[in-house]
C-alpha cells in the first residue's frame, strides 16, 4: 500500500508534486541518522516514521512493492524477479514504464545527479512523481568481500542523500520522500555451526534459495521455519515463501 498511501494520497491526489527517493537497505537507525543531517540545513525540516517492508525482504520484491500495483507476482523460473500487473518490474526501463501511467518516470540517482541545473527542472517539471534509485549500502554490505566497509558504506549513503536533497531543491522540488526496498542484520563475527540450520528446505519446487529465505511451490511444513503463503504475502499465484523460524542460516553452497 507504499505508492497509495504515502504517495497518492497525500502528494498526488491533492495536486501536489513529489519526489520518492528509493535507498537500497537504508534501515531505520541510518534514516535516523539521515533525518537529523537534514534538519541541520538551513530551510530543511524532515520527519521520520517507521515502515513495514514486503517479506521476504530482498531487493526485487520490495522495489516492485513500492511502485503503484494492483498486483505483484513471482515472475515464473525468475529467480526472485516480480511481476507488477503481469509484467516485469526489474531495472529502471521497467520501473520508468510502470510510473508512466501516474505521470511519473524513475532515474538512477548517479544519472540524475550528472544533470546540469536546467536539465534537472526540466526532468522534475515533466513529471508528477520522480523515482530516484539510489545504492550504496546494500551494493556494499550484500558482497562477502565488502561486507566488512557496510558501516562506512552507510556514512557515504547519508552524505550522499544529503547532497541529493540539495539539488533536488535546486531544482524547485519542495517534497521528497526517502525510503527503502528492505533494511539489513549485520553480524560481526564468524557463523558457526549452530547458526545454521539442521534442516534443509524441501517442497514440489525449490525455486529460490539463500541463506535467510526459500521460495517454492508446496513446501514441506517444518518447526525450523516459518511458511508464508501467497495471500499472506499480498502476492498472486501459487509461490510460497520460508523462512527460518528464529535468527538461524540456511546452509548453502559457498
Amino acid at each position: 500500500s507504499f505508492f497509495t498511501d504515502q504517495v497518492s494520497k497525500p502528494w498526488l491526489d491533492k495536486g501536489k508534486k513529489i519526489v520518492v527517493i528509493v535507498s537500497d537497505a537504508l534501515r531505520y537507525d541510518v534514516a535516523e541518522e539521515l533525518a537529523r543531517r537534514i534538519r541541520e540545513e538551513d530551510r530543511f525540516s524532515a520527519e521520520l516514521a517507521a515502515m513495514l517492508g514486503a517479506l521476504p525482504s530482498y531487493t526485487q520484491l520490495g522495489m516492485a512493492a513500492l511502485l503503484p500495483h494492483k498486483t505483484l507476482a513471482l515472475a515464473e523460473g525468475s529467480k526472485g524477479l516480480v511481476e507488477v500487473d503481469g509484467g516485469p518490474s526489474d531495472g529502471t526501463k521497467n520501473r520508468a514504464r510502470i510510473l508512466q501511467a501516474v505521470g511519473g518516470t524513475a532515474v538512477q540517482v548517479s544519472d540524475f545527479t550528472r544533470l546540469r541545473p536546467g536539465e534537472a527542472r526540466e526532468l522534475v517539471k515533466a513529471h508528477r512523481v520522480l523515482y530516484l534509485y539510489h545504492n550504496q549500502i546494500d551494493a556494499t554490505g550484500d558482497k562477502q568481500t565488502t561486507e566488512p566497509d557496510t558501516f562506512r558504506a552507510c556514512e557515504d549513503a547519508i552524505k550522499d542523500l544529503v547532497r541529493l536533497v540539495k539539488k533536488l531543491a535546486n531544482a524547485n522540488v519542495n517534497n521528497i520522500l526517502i525510503t527503502a526496498d528492505h533494511g539489513f542484520l549485520y553480524q560481526d563475527s564468524h557463523l558457526e555451526e549452530q547458526d545454521y540450520l539442521s534442516v534443509k528446505p524441501h517442497g514440489d519446487a525449490l525455486l529460490q534459495m539463500n541463506h535467510r529465505f526459500v521460495l517454492g511451490r508446496s513446501l514441506k511444513r517444518d518447526a525450523a521455519f516459518i511458511t508464508f503463503s501467497p495471500h499472506q504475502l499480498g502476492m498472486s499465484g501459487d509461490i510460497e515463501a520460508q523462512v527460518p523460524a528464529s535468527i538461524h542460516r540456511i546452509r548453502t553452497t559457498g
